[in-house]
């Protein structure tokens, strides 16, 4: 009887020892869960704004390019207008000095023409007084004859 009651408190110690252990257990494995959940959470979130830094600074990026090649569009296109107006006002001092040039060139044709005419006039004239001459001294020769 008393190996009997010893045996019972000796199983009852057991038990309760293994309850205690349990409880103990239980609460330690909270207490992991919770402070593994605390670092995924930290992790998380650390990850979770450096990925929204990241594509911040990704974006900033784009839109410095997007500027960069905005102005380098607008540039360009001045660049272009610019040397369309020079290439235009050379074309036309060009135009300019050419109809100058052919304008000289008719006058000088024109004056030629006209001092031509005239030395052909010149002539024509000197010869029609020599032929007269030459004729009037026929007329007078057979007057006189």
């Amino acid at each position: 009887s008393k190996m009997r009651e010893d045996h019972e408190a000796i199983v009852s110690k057991m038990l309760e020892d293994h309850k205690a252990a349990a409880k103990e257990n239980k609460a330690k494995v909270m207490k992991m869960a919770e402070e593994c959940s605390a670092v995924v959470a930290k992790t998380v979130a650390k990850t979770t704004e450096e990925h929204k830094i990241t594509v911040r600074n990704m974006k900033a990026s784009a839109a410095r390019a997007a500027d960069e090649h905005k102005a380098k569009e607008m540039k360009m296109a001045q660049e272009c207008s610019a040397l369309m107006a020079k290439t235009t006002e050379e074309h036309v001092t060009k135009l300019v000095e050419m109809k100058a040039s052919a304008a000289k060139e008719m006058r000088e044709h024109k004056a030629a023409i006209a001092k031509l005419t005239e030395e052909h006039n010149a002539k024509m004239k000197e010869m029609e007084e020599r032929h007269n001459a030459k004729s009037n001294t026929t007329k007078d020769e057979h007057r006189s004859g």
